[in-house]
């Protein structure tokens, strides 16, 4: 049976997870606590989730685990829509559950800098820490024309991963909130401005790099949404379109946690 991007259940917005974020994060910590509970043990240990994430001095540092724990559910979702294996599904959810586990102290180290020149090194080494499959969350993207399945789906988990202004994490239009990184850079809004034009003009000729990762989010989506129509027949024949791609996701939220 076909399944349409439209239906009154959500239209009347009968999603117990999605419509309440306290309870997304919840079901989410309940989950990989279940299933991944060794990447969770990770965030502990650098200091990104449990008690000492949330009262630390300079915290809390608990919205960094919050943060891995939605592109890892939005992976683990995508990575089923697209029909991929059990094994390169588990490596994916595992490797975006740990993605920004280092931030914590990359931040503290920064700030205990004694400089504004150490800041600035220090910043440019661990923006581009991050290796393997996790380096697509990185600056440095020259090579996604050539990525597999797997990096398309984690830079576009990353890039939809958001969050409100409570600091709850929330599926959202990558378009809107890269977009208001392109204007705040612009602008230069907190301190943004520069920031984007520096990378671009070390990895990207020039090109600021808030620019280059909303090309690469489109690229990650079109290609994505390309599979997943080749791969579910329901949604090939339900006037599903790429632009409905974030309903999509919310959808499934439910039936993915539904283990928590």
């Amino acid at each position: 049976m076909a399944v349409s991007p439209v239906d009154t259940d959500y239209e009347a917005g009968r999603m117990p997870i999605t419509t309440n974020l306290f309870g997304l994060e919840a079901a989410m910590y309940r989950y990989f606590e279940k299933h991944y509970p060794t990447d969770m043990q990770h965030l502990r240990e650098m200091g990104v989730l449990g008690r000492e994430a949330v009262e630390a001095e300079k915290g809390p540092w608990d919205n960094i685990a919050s943060h891995c724990m939605l592109v890892a559910l939005i992976c683990l979702i995508l990575a089923r829509l697209v029909g991929l294996s059990a094994a390169k599904t588990r490596r994916l959810v595992s490797t975006a559950l740990t993605h920004d586990a280092a931030k914590r102290k990359n931040r503290e180290a920064i700030n205990a800098a004694p400089d504004t020149a150490a800041k600035n090194e220090l910043t440019r080494q661990f923006e581009l820490q991050n290796t393997g499959l996790a380096a697509v969350t990185s600056i440095d993207m020259r090579r996604f024309l050539n990525w597999g399945v797997e990096r398309l789906i984690l830079r576009l988990a990353d890039s939809y991963a958001g969050q409100t202004k409570d600091g709850l994490q929330t599926i959202t239009s990558w378009r809107t909130r890269i977009g208001q990184l392109i204007e705040r850079d612009r602008t230069g809004v907190h301190g943004h401005k520069g920031h984007s034009q520096d990378i671009g003009d070390r990895l990207y000729n020039g090109r600021p790099f808030y620019e280059v990762l909303f090309m690469v989010s489109e690229h990650c989506e079109i290609v994505l949404f390309g599979l997943i129509l080749k791969n579910r027949h329901d949604y090939a024949t339900g006037g599903w379109k790429v632009e409905n791609m974030q309903l999509l996701l919310e959808k499934a939220i439910d039936s993915v946690l539904k283990d928590a």
